[in-house]
């Protein structure tokens, strides 16, 4: 059974226009729990409305979807942000936010309406061997003799990064195919104090090798700055045999 929602989220390719979720089913391996893909839109009102001037007026909306859970060992929602695309129903440029969770976002904060929209993912959705991915990550790395977290600079140092981690969480991206499609150093206040994050886009295609692993890291996210719309791993399902016709 296949089953497209086709929306204007950002596409996994290079181009900022119109691109698909693509959820395909099968009979292999089933997520733990019901994961539900939606898409948020925020037009220039809905900015203005909530004061989003950065990631983390951004987080604090997103935030705002769900109901708190103080008994959830493990966080119940991620989020990505889209770039802009123009809406056809609203006739104007939106922020297009995509995000995965447990439960359906809420389609208002307070008495103001959003525009989103959610469906419910396949249980077996985790099934195939092969995926595309897209993934928006902050790469950083402890310096053995200070201790902190420090940003990792250069592309050959990232895409190592990059390979040497990917086991860890449940599959094996192809190294020749791997990308870096965008680099951005984000730098807001939260609370007072200025929280920096050195987020790096990866595109590529991917091998499942640890299933288990695999369903954690799509369920839960990977690595740090996932409350400020990091570690979302986009996917899309190949062929599980390449060479099919």
């Amino acid at each position: 059974m296949l089953l497209c929602w086709a929306t204007c989220v950002g596409s996994m390719s290079r181009r900022k226009n119109i691109g698909r979720w693509i959820f395909t089913a099968s009979r292999r391996l089933s997520m733990n729990n019901p994961l539900y893909a939606s898409v948020l839109k925020l037009g220039r009102k809905d900015i203005k409305q909530f004061s989003i001037k950065d990631e983390y007026g951004l987080h604090k909306v997103i935030y705002s979807l769900f109901d708190k859970d103080e008994q959830a060992e493990k966080r119940r929602f991620l989020f990505c942000e889209k770039g802009g695309a123009f809406d056809l129903s609203s006739k104007e440029y939106v922020k297009q936010i995509i995000l995965l969770s447990q439960q359906p976002p809420k389609s208002a904060i307070g008495n103001y309406p959003l525009k989103i929209q959610s469906k419910l993912i396949p249980e077996t959705f985790l099934s195939h061997k092969y995926y595309r991915f897209e993934i928006r990550m902050n790469v950083a790395k402890r310096d053995n003799q200070s201790q902190k977290i420090m940003p990792l600079k250069g592309k050959e140092a990232i895409l190592a990064w990059f390979l040497q981690k990917n086991a860890s969480w449940g599959f094996q991206a192809d190294p020749v195919g791997l990308q870096i499609t965008a680099h951005q150093v984000m730098r807001f206040s939260k609370n007072d104090k200025i929280v920096t994050l050195n987020a790096v886009t990866f595109q590529g295609t991917l091998q499942v090798v640890e299933p288990q692993l695999f369903a954690d890291s799509f369920s839960y996210g990977i690595g740090r700055g996932r409350s400020f719309g990091l570690g979302l791993l986009q996917l899309a399902p190949l062929t599980d045999d390449l060479f099919s016709i």
